[in-house]
């Protein structure tokens, strides 16, 4: 029981004199990792608390500071990890809460006829793209750049007859697409 008590009072001692030695250079070399006195005196603190739990595994005759640096260094880049991690969660939690903003924002400034007319404009590109080709280049020269029927089917190298059926086509399709956003007329149908 003696020699029990007393290898523990050497452990003891030993370890008493690697604090006393070592720790401000623990302390140094975990600032010179994190830039932070703070931190670098919380990681020292911890690492020669992990010496002290694991005394009985460690041999306190060789020399320790390569084995404290070590434990430091583990310690040092285990914490930037954390850091760049939380880092890296921050930027994206206000990434999204600017991008929610911003869509906030847009949708409290427009009217609901704003909103309204964005949604047609939408939906009526979207179903000019689908349409064939001819139709559509017929359909954009006389709606968008206003040419007569004669002007298009001259460029094109059709008849009139052909640009006016290519209209109904396209108007047909837009009808079709936008039944839900045109008005009805008084016998219920929709104009």
């Amino acid at each position: 029981m003696k020699e029990l008590e007393y290898n523990e009072r050497a452990v003891r001692e030993k370890f008493e004199e690697c604090y006393k030695a070592h720790l401000r250079r623990v302390i140094y070399y975990a600032e010179s990792y994190l830039n932070d006195r703070e931190a670098a005196i919380d990681i020292g603190h911890e690492v020669f608390s992990t010496v002290w739990e694991r005394r009985a595994f460690i041999d306190f005759n060789g020399d320790m500071l390569p084995f404290l640096i070590v434990l430091v260094r583990n310690r040092c880049l285990n914490r930037l990890k954390q850091k760049q991690l939380e880092l890296r969660y921050k930027q994206k939690a206000v990434s999204d809460y600017e991008k929610n903003r911003i869509s906030l924002k847009a949708l409290s400034e427009a009217d609901d006829f704003t909103l309204y007319i964005s949604e047609i404009n939408s939906l009526v590109i979207d179903t000019c793209n689908s349409m064939p080709e001819h139709i559509r280049n017929t359909y954009i020269m006389h709606r968008f750049h206003e040419l007569k029927y004669s002007e298009i089917a001259e460029q094109e190298g059709v008849s009139v007859k052909a640009i006016e059926k290519r209209m109904m086509i396209a108007l047909r399709i837009l009808r079709e697409k936008l039944r839900d956003y045109l008005p009805e007329n008084e016998g219920g149908k929709k104009i």
